[in-house]
């Protein structure tokens, strides 16, 4: 052939490749049209949604979804579907014995044909009856893995470098688009957890209020019973009244303590607590918590091994956990069962509890099981249990199991829950058992301990000065009492050479306890102090124990405990002299 004749030839097959690649960047103008088109005017599901759309119409693809990496990694949750000519609905898929196994987080995957006979494990695509595959990465700007953008076609592909190449333009504006509403989704989060703290915030502010009032009424209730009970004897008729008035008075001041968990306010009074001989104490006041028609049954083995806790907390517990089940069954009628017992659990055991605290360590536990055959609860109810502002009951009775979170929690335990609907449920409540045994029931009755001298109580409730003042005059003290911290001092400075213990309330007007404390000891640096309060600030209590508080007496308190706490601060005052 002549010279002549090949360069005709030569010519027309560089003008056939000129012509190839005007067309392909004529596709990619129209693919970056597409691009800036939609990426300019939609976001969010639409934005995705343009996107499938428009790489199925540029890359000349039968489907093209957008995905999104699930938090566990395991699986792909698509933004969109585009599927011969339509938007599909969502789905999430595994990534196990798919393609996009080999692209998320990785690098962009072709498979030009056949590619349901190299993913046989894929039902998606042999469902689909599709050919060939493309699949490119999206990533942050951090380079984090994101998602997946996949074209697939019922036919092989003809051009898979420009295919993943426009998958690869889209990919990058996807990932911007995913980026900012993971952000969008975090700050909207941020909010509504801002917006839940100030919620639980302002309920601990009325709570404490709340118990901070009520508790000084509790004390004077019952210090006004214990007072009548030490002036009659046993067979007196109003002795039993004068007792429910008591046991009456003590569950308020428990709901209190309850108010005061709430609040961040509480106080633990730590002992080692005999939960069998506990729970069977409470049988009276469970009885009352019931509907008649309710039948409750006891499992209470002897010679369990303690409990290190606040018994009265520890009492929440189970009232909490009755009442709850007495409203699960209702008027018709039914069967609680209370049962403790011991356990060993390990790491495992806890992973599977509806709660568990976060200081939980293995060992040997007790365990407070309480089960009902009531109504039972749904998955959805389960989830919200635990809610302060949650209740399926009428309004003003969602804060129980709340408050049982709390104490559980506190005393190092947790919290186990098996429901079905129309099948019961059962509390399963785990604590730590002690290493030391029981203590004995704390004494509240008349003691042979007396005092002598004068005694100062300073509080700014009249009626808990009034019942405080009787109470240590049946002790042998000259009781006087100050409505405030500057009314105290200058009684104090009237009866230094008399004054043989002061009772002080921590929160008051003008001057509250901690000053007063110090105003005392400036003129009296021996006195032992008792500090009340029923609006406890623990860690402030014990920043000054060193400096010379006594002894702590939580409202409300018995004739008893007051005695005890009186004493306490007496003796320990004396022995550091």
């Amino acid at each position: 052939m002549s010279e002549e004749q090949e360069e005709p030839s030569a010519l027309r097959r560089r003008i056939t490749q000129l012509e190839q690649e005007l067309a392909e960047h004529a596709r990619m103008a129209e693919g970056l049209r597409h691009l800036l088109a939609h990426g300019a005017a939609a976001v969010g599901e639409s934005f995705f949604a343009s996107m499938a759309r428009d790489l199925c119409s540029v890359v000349g693809a039968d489907c093209v979804l957008v995905g999104e990496l699930t938090d566990d990694r395991a699986a792909i949750r698509t933004l969109a579907v585009w599927t011969d000519g339509a938007l599909q609905a969502n789905l999430t898929y595994g990534l196990v014995g798919t393609p996009c196994a080999k692209v998320v987080g990785k690098a962009p995957c072709v498979h030009p044909r056949g590619v349901q006979q190299q993913f046989p494990e894929d039902r998606l695509l042999v469902e689909m009856g599709m050919e060939s595959y493309v699949g490119v990465p999206v990533f942050a700007n951090n380079g984090a893995p994101l998602g997946i953008l996949v074209a697939l076609s019922r036919e092989a592909l003809r051009d898979e470098t420009f295919a993943a190449a426009m998958l690869g333009l889209f990919a990058a504006r996807a990932g911007a688009e995913m980026e900012r509403l993971r952000q969008e989704h975090e700050r909207r989060t941020m909010a509504e957890n801002l917006l839940h703290t100030q919620k639980l915030e302002s309920l601990g502010v009325l709570a404490g209020g709340i118990a901070h009032d009520f508790n000084n009424l509790l004390a004077s209730i019952l210090g006004s019973a214990d007072l009548a009970l030490l002036e009659l004897d046993p067979d007196h008729p109003a002795t039993e009244p004068l007792e429910t008035v008591v046991r009456t008075a003590q569950s308020a001041g428990g709901l209190c303590r309850q108010l005061l968990a709430y609040a961040g306010k509480g106080r633990f009074r730590v002992s080692h607590v005999d939960l069998a001989r506990m729970v069977g104490d409470m049988e009276g006041i469970l009885r009352t918590s019931a509907p008649r028609r309710v039948e409750l049954e006891y499992e209470l083995p002897p010679n369990l091994p303690a409990v290190r806790g606040d018994e009265s907390q520890l009492g929440q517990i189970v009232l909490n956990l009755v009442t709850n089940a007495a409203e699960a069954i209702g008027e018709e009628g039914g069967h609680i069962w209370v049962r403790l017992g011991t356990r060993t659990c390990d790491a495992a055991e806890f992973t599977r509890c509806s709660l568990v605290s976060a200081a939980i360590e293995p060992g040997t536990f007790i365990t407070l099981e309480v089960t009902d055959d009531g109504c039972g609860m749904d998955e959805a109810t389960l989830d919200k249990i635990f809610d302060p502002f949650y209740t399926t009951k009428f309004t003003g009775r969602g804060l129980g199991l709340a408050a049982l979170r709390g104490i559980v929690e506190s005393h190092g335990g947790a919290i186990c829950v098996r429901s079905q609907p129309g099948e019961g449920t059962t509390f399963h409540v785990l604590l730590p058992a002690a290493q030391q045994p029981a203590d004995g029931p704390r004494s509240t009755g008349p003691d042979a301990w007396r005092g002598s001298g004068a005694a100062l109580v300073v509080d700014d409730d009249p009626l808990v000065r009034r019942v405080a003042t009787r109470l240590l005059d049946r002790l042998g003290f000259t009781p006087m009492s100050a409505a405030d911290g500057v009314e105290a001092l200058e009684l104090a400075r009237r009866h230094t050479g008399t004054l043989r213990v002061a009772l002080v309330d921590l929160m008051m007007p003008h001057m509250d306890g901690i000053e007063t404390f110090h105003g005392l000891r400036a003129i009296h640096p021996t006195i032992p102090v008792v500090l009340m309060s029923g609006y406890n600030q623990q860690t402030l209590v014990e920043t000054h124990v060193h400096e010379g508080i006594a002894s702590f007496l939580q409202k409300p308190f018995r004739a008893g405990e007051l005695r005890d706490s009186v004493r306490e601060a007496i003796e320990r005052t004396s022995a550091d002299a």
